[in-house]
This record gives structure tokens, sequence and C-alpha cells, in this order.
């Protein structure tokens, strides 16, 4: 049986229905059935005993065939490769479209309605905002803080998003009436 690889095949001897071939030449274990034994030959190729041994488990490798390759089906390489690219395309695809989105930061609303309100009181004014990030099509409303600048008396603030973008402010109360905010 020169070039076959190891596996189970029929046993030449008819003692077992399968034999393990390693190769170079015919092993002691065998199977029959659910039954996995030993029944070792002699150089000859001649049962040693009167009947295979049931009782004890096979000394040797053959639970499975591949000559030291993983015991995985071809099959199941594909279907990890296939899952593995999906997710790396899903991944790469995912950071694509989360970069293209409007977006819109709690830092960027500061910026904007305090170059607003600087423009229309005419005074330098500082913007407070809460932490808020919004992305895509998101709506909101935000309550932010406003102090002119050489002034103590603090204003509130009603910020609208809609769509990621700022559509208006205005001033819900300041805590001084004589402020440049009031």
């Amino acid at each position: 049986m020169n070039g076959i690889a190891p596996g189970w095949y029929a046993d030449p001897v008819g003692r077992a229905e399968l034999r393990w071939y390693d190769g170079a030449g015919w092993g002691e274990q065998v199977r029959t059935g659910a039954r996995s034994g030993y029944d070792p030959l002699d150089l000859a190729g001649a049962p040693r005993w009167p009947a295979p041994r049931w009782d004890a488990p096979p000394a040797g490798p053959p639970a499975a065939s591949g000559g030291g390759r993983s015991a995985m089906r071809p099959g199941l390489w594909a279907v990890l490769i296939a899952f593995v690219v999906l997710l790396a395309v899903g991944t790469v695809a995912l950071v694509v479209l989360l970069r293209n989105l409007p977006r819109l930061s709690g830092h960027d609303i500061e910026r904007a309605v305090a170059t607003s309100m600087s423009k229309e009181y005419g005074t330098t004014v500082v913007v407070s905002c809460p932490p808020a990030l919004y992305t895509g099509s998101a709506d909101g409303t935000l309550v932010c803080t406003a102090r002119a600048d050489g002034f103590a008396s603090v204003a509130r603030v009603q910020v609208i998003v809609r769509g990621a973008k700022l559509v208006r402010w205005e001033i819900l109360e300041t805590d001084d009436a004589e402020a440049p905010l009031a």
C-alpha cells in the first residue's frame, strides 16, 4: 500500500471492520462499530492473539488522520475566512460612514453661540455648555451658561439643534437685569 495516506481502512486480516494504516504498514489499532481496541500483527502480518482485545484503548495516534495538519474541514476554513473578511470590511465601512456624518459637539456649540452673542451684544461673551455630541440627523436642546466679559452676571441660554446643526439660541434668564446680556 505504498503511496497511500495514513488513515482507517478495511482490516486486511478481517478480524475488525477497520485497521489503522500509518503510511508504511498496518498498526495494531482496530475498530468495529463504536468499539476501539488493539490487535497486534507479527512481522508476516498474521495476528499474534486469537482475537482482538476490546477491553483497552489502542496505544497510538489514530483518532484522526491528517498527518499533523489541522483536523478542521476545508469548508470550515472557508467560513472562518469569509467571516473575518466580512468583519474587516464591515468595520471599515462603519468607520467611513461615521466620519462622513455631520457632527456637532458641545465645544462647537459653545464657539458658535459665543460668536453670535458677541456680535449681537457688542462685547466678548464666554459660553459654557454641557458635554454633547450630535451626529447625523440628531436633534436636541441644550441649556448653556453665558457670561459677558468683565461682568459677574450669568445668563442661561437655550440652544436648539436640528440635524446636527445649530438652529438658534435664546436667553432664558439672567441673574442681573443690568447685565449686557439681559
